[in-house]
């Protein structure tokens, strides 16, 4: 019965969809909004862990400092956020997507950065920002260590969920980090597109980001620092007028379906 009613619910999802893309229809705030119920607070699934594990770093992460790992669309909690700040017919939808991590004490020199998004047929027109910050809570964004906005590539990662491929957004970035053992940091990439004269809505693609969800504990193919999960902080001037919450809240906007810590990496040097 589960199976079936979920089968409905994805068939009425990506009907939806579909109207969105003839009308503009403004997306919400989180995909899984699309084909669940929003509910209480979830944890991190243990129970989704593979027997055996062999984790490689993909190849976009290279040299590798971290990647949180893959996203698991099999995961009963899995889930996607919006991450752009994108014009749809004159109205901005925005969402700035923090999500936490720590590094092992030294320096460190960051040539790019990463997340993967699940999308439709990604544009690049409006180029993409990044910043790391300290201090990133539910008060507001922090202290930005660095930030600016590089060149993007994007490649199709294979993985796709809720009727959306997942792809990958690689930012050429410079930035030198100097943590110790108990600095948390928090990156945020977002997509831009705020310009629409039908540039980020065409018949070849749209401008619609929902940065990945990790539910699985690890998480497939994560590389580096252990991940900090439950960190994540969201903020929205068009959904939540401008506030910071949690993402994994029920007022964060997820809903309280997952978003316990999202797909995303760093790639540069090490120094001790």
């Amino acid at each position: 019965m589960k199976k079936t009613l979920f089968v409905v619910a994805l068939v009425a999802a990506l009907a939806s969809l579909a109207i969105a893309q003839d009308s503009k229809t403004i997306p919400p705030a989180s995909i899984g909004e699309k084909i669940q119920v929003r509910g209480t607070r979830t944890v991190m699934s243990s129970d989704w862990q593979r027997p055996v594990r062999h984790d490689t770093a993909p190849s976009y992460c290279n040299p590798c400092l971290l990647y949180t790992g893959d996203f698991d669309s099999a995961n009963s909690n899995a889930n996607g956020l919006w991450s752009g700040n994108i014009d749809f017919s004159g109205t901005t939808i925005d969402g700035e997507l923090y999500t936490g991590f720590k590094l092992a004490a030294g320096n460190y020199t960051i040539k790019k950065v990463f997340s993967n998004a699940l999308a439709l047929t990604p544009l690049v027109q409006g180029g993409t920002k990044w910043t790391i910050n300290t201090g990133t809570s539910t008060s507001g964004a922090g202290t930005s260590v660095c930030s600016g906005s590089g060149h993007t590539t994007i490649a199709a990662t294979g993985r796709n969920g809720f009727g959306f491929n997942e792809y990958n957004f690689l930012v050429t970035a410079a930035c030198t980090l100097t943590p110790t053992a108990t600095t948390e940091y928090w990156l945020e990439i977002q997509q831009q597109c705020t310009s629409d004269t039908n540039a980020c809505w065409t018949t070849s693609g749209e401008e619609i980001y929902y940065e990945s969800d990790l539910e699985d504990n690890p998480a497939p193919n994560h590389v580096g620092p252990a991940n900090t999960n439950d960190k994540g902080i969201w903020s929205s001037t068009y959904f939540l007028g401008g506030a910071f919450e949690v993402t994994y809240g029920s007022s964060g906007g997820c809903g309280g379906i997952g978003c316990d810590n999202f797909s995303f990496g760093l790639v540069g040097k090490h120094t001790h």
